[in-house]
């Protein structure tokens, strides 16, 4: 038995001392009861946290591999060319630069 559940459980018997001992061991064990649901959901829902978490971070490492697969191509294939990827034109600054000139 959990010890905050034996504290609860303390203090509603004195709070109810009026009650029959088998009244008192019956909440004890409802008390009892409830906290192991609530521990086994809590432990559920941690559990599930855990796998989605796993499963995000592989997801993300699968991503990567994905996007460093794709560079190491196309760098490979700029290299067998022995030439650079074209490159975009130069932009110009704007009205102001054509004016000037």
């Amino acid at each position: 038995m959990n010890p905050s559940l034996i504290f609860i459980s303390v203090y509603f018997a004195a709070k109810v001392s009026n009650l029959s001992l088998s009244t008192k061991l019956f909440a004890i064990f409802v008390l009892d009861y409830i906290y192991g649901m609530a521990d086994n959901y809590l432990e559920k829902k941690y559990e599930d946290l855990q796998a989605r978490k796993a499963k995000e971070q592989r997801a993300k490492q699968i991503a990567w591999k994905k996007r460093m697969d794709a560079y190491r191509k196309k760098l490979a294939t700029v290299q067998m060319e022995g030439t650079l990827p074209e490159q975009a034109p130069p932009q110009s600054e704007g009205p102001a630069a054509e004016r000037k000139e």
